[in-house]
């Protein structure tokens, strides 16, 4: 099942850099943690628990976040100022974790936040597991163009996210 759209659109209005990149979602966030270089939190819509998150900034300016729904629905979402992506089209990359892990996604991209596509993988134990491997994640293009995420720490972060899921409600 899909998030309802009150969560979706918490999703685009925060972009991947969650309240630190200067917007303002609907409902900030109501608790955070903070995990190495990973920070992470809540949000909710008026009191109803939409969903956790944890995320992480690079040095070149790539910002990438994982969220996940009450119903353990992972979505993941990377942004850079420098990208420009077409709101009308989805995008497919293949995405890979220290090649143990390789599956095929859809992202899409919103035309108020152009500069940042998410994808939503779903209830993916398996992807789950291979993120929280301090291992890199590498979204390959069609023409097999990388784009390579090093998660150190990520063991941490996703126990975390998962945490945060849990304590607040999963359904």
């Amino acid at each position: 099942m899909k998030p309802g759209p009150i969560f979706l659109g918490i999703l685009f209005a925060i972009g991947v850099g969650g309240p630190a990149s200067g917007q303002t979602p609907p409902s900030a966030p109501a608790r955070t943690f903070k995990s190495s270089d990973w920070v992470g939190g809540t949000y909710f819509n008026g009191q109803q628990f939409t969903g956790c998150y944890v995320g992480r900034s690079y040095s070149d300016g790539t910002k990438i976040e994982f969220q996940l729904t009450p119903r353990l629905e992972l979505w993941i979402g990377a942004s850079k100022t420098a990208w420009n992506f077409d709101p009308s089209k989805e995008f497919e990359l293949t995405f890979e974790i220290d090649g143990g892990y390789r599956k095929a996604f859809k992202g899409q991209t919103s035309a108020k936040n152009r500069s940042t596509l998410w994808f939503n993988v779903g209830n993916d134990p398996d992807m789950r597991r291979a993120l929280a491997g301090n291992g890199t994640m590498t979204w390959v293009d069609p023409k097999g163009l990388k784009f390579p995420f090093p998660l150190p720490n990520s063991d941490n972060a996703m126990r975390k996210l998962i945490a945060c899921t849990a304590l607040y409600g999963v359904e």
